[in-house]
């Protein structure tokens, strides 16, 4: 569990304060699992490598933040701001993201599988080799966002906007992506064999060397 003492630490002092005490104490491991953090604001502040699985940040205020190869598995981050937050290699497994705000975040290598992600704003983020498999999408706005490499085998992106979306060498396989907006995408060398496209928007896609079957 938490450590109660970095807790008050991380929400009572302004974020270079807590910067500075990761900078003087780099061995020191940030155990925030499980913690209560509803609504805290704590934007810019230096998280990387933390703990903070199963924490609660519904409604958080955490712009700009620094999560890189933080474990947030089971996280519950409903309603958070997180725009141009860096998830760079975190582990998001199975976190609850609904209705998140993330635009420009950078989540590159991060690990979504199985998380619900319903009606959140990824708009402009960077995606490449993520693993959002299995993950439920649905409604989520993806718009020019790099999804290269990307794994979203599984994943659930019913009447997600993808207008405009990188998703070259994207695995899209048994991908549900009825109702979707892909006008636009980049769809180069994807693998969408087994996705179903019923109803979804293509109009311009570059669907160059798409393994469709």
């Amino acid at each position: 569990m938490a450590g109660q003492t970095q807790v008050h630490m991380l929400v009572m002092q302004e974020a270079a304060t807590w910067n500075q005490w990761r900078t003087d104490h780099p061995d020191t491991l940030v155990d925030l699992s499980g913690a209560y953090l509803l609504e805290a604001a704590i934007p810019e502040a230096d998280l990387s490598g933390a703990d903070l699985s199963r924490a609660n940040l519904s409604g958080a205020y955490l712009c700009h933040v620094n999560l890189r190869n933080a474990n947030l598995s089971g996280a519950n981050l409903t309603g958070a701001d997180l725009g141009g937050a860096d998830f760079g290699g975190a582990d998001l497994s199975g976190a609850d993201l609904r209705w998140v705000t993330l635009n420009q975040a950078t989540l590159n290598e991060v690990n979504l599988s199985g998380a619900n992600l319903e009606g959140i704003n990824l708009s402009h983020a960077n995606l490449s080799g993520a693993d959002l498999s299995h993950a439920t999408l649905v409604k989520a706005s993806l718009y020019g966002a790099d999804l290269s490499r990307a794994d979203l085998s599984g994943a659930k992106l019913v009447e997600a906007t993808l207008s405009e979306a990188n998703l070259s060498e994207a695995n899209l396989s048994e991908a549900d992506l009825r109702r979707s907006t892909l006008n636009g995408a980049i769809l180069r060398n994807a693998r969408l064999n087994g996705a179903d496209l019923r109803w979804a928007d293509l109009e311009g896609a570059n669907l160059e060397g798409a393994i469709m079957l």
